[in-house]
């Protein structure tokens, strides 16, 4: 039996068809982000294609090279997405640290950026109390574009804004900038965090926080995965715990212990 294993979950690759579809997605997503002309497999594909275990075999092992080529072409080009209070920053200093690269902290530049334009010193999460959503995203993708050009040609961990990967411009920018790793953590840990660390301004309803945190989750998850060459799940680790396999997982041979 021959296995597809990435970065969420490992397919058996039985003849059956009760598991073509699943498989048909891992091809189509992997594959698109590197040929157009793969598009074909999703619209013209039928299951008794995928019941010749050769031809599968075949193509998974062609998109399983584009992935591995991908993750050494970006290995030292890390960008951490994901909900607020995921562990981004923490993750991102200590991991910058362990393979001696820089560090960027994407809302730090994001202020530096306003203050630049609107001679005014004020945080993130004050920016987008005063300014509003629309303002502050259209701040959001202008700095993503600074901060793509500064680090062209330079290895790098990067620390998005939750929101950044949701623009679909952004997305294009983040996948070319490098290797994208979904932090992905519990509802809950993320609610605790939050009531912890202050409820953010993005909330809909500061006043319902599971529900408007919900509603984000619905939201963003699916981008964040769909955009993600890395998924790492984020429980009760330590953060320390949390960048260590990460610099394992990426191969990096900067890592130092």
């Amino acid at each position: 039996m021959f296995f597809w294993e990435n970065s969420e979950t490992r397919y058996p690759l039985a003849a059956g068809s009760e598991l073509w579809l699943p498989i048909l997605h891992l091809v189509n997503k992997t594959g698109r982000d590197h040929f157009a002309s793969l598009e074909f497999v999703e619209n013209n594909a039928t299951e008794s294609f995928f019941r010749d275990a050769q031809v599968l075999k075949d193509w998974i092992g062609f998109v399983n090279k584009k992935y591995r080529d991908n993750l050494d072409k970006h290995k030292n080009r890390i960008i951490l997405v994901g909900m607020k209070s995921c562990g981004k920053l923490s993750v991102g200093k200590i991991l910058s640290s362990k393979l001696n690269i820089d560090f960027v902290d994407q809302d730090a530049e994001l202020e530096k950026r306003h203050f630049e334009k609107m001679q005014e010193s004020l945080t993130y999460r004050e920016i987008y109390k005063k300014y509003g959503d629309a303002y502050f995203r259209d701040l959001e993708t202008e700095t993503l574009d600074i901060i793509s050009s500064k680090l062209l040609g330079r290895e790098f961990v990067l620390a998005t804004g939750g929101a950044t990967p949701i623009v679909t411009k952004n997305q294009s920018t983040l996948k070319k900038m490098g290797l994208v790793v979904y932090l992905d953590m519990d509802k809950d840990i993320l609610l605790d965090r939050m009531k912890t660390n202050g409820v953010p301004a993005i909330l809909p309803n500061p006043d319902r926080q599971e529900m408007s945190l919900s509603k984000l989750v619905e939201e963003r998850i699916p981008v964040y995965r769909n955009i993600a060459d890395i998924i790492m799940q984020c429980g009760m680790e330590t953060v320390e715990d949390i960048a260590s396999s990460l610099a394992i997982r990426v191969g990096s041979q900067n890592y130092v212990d």
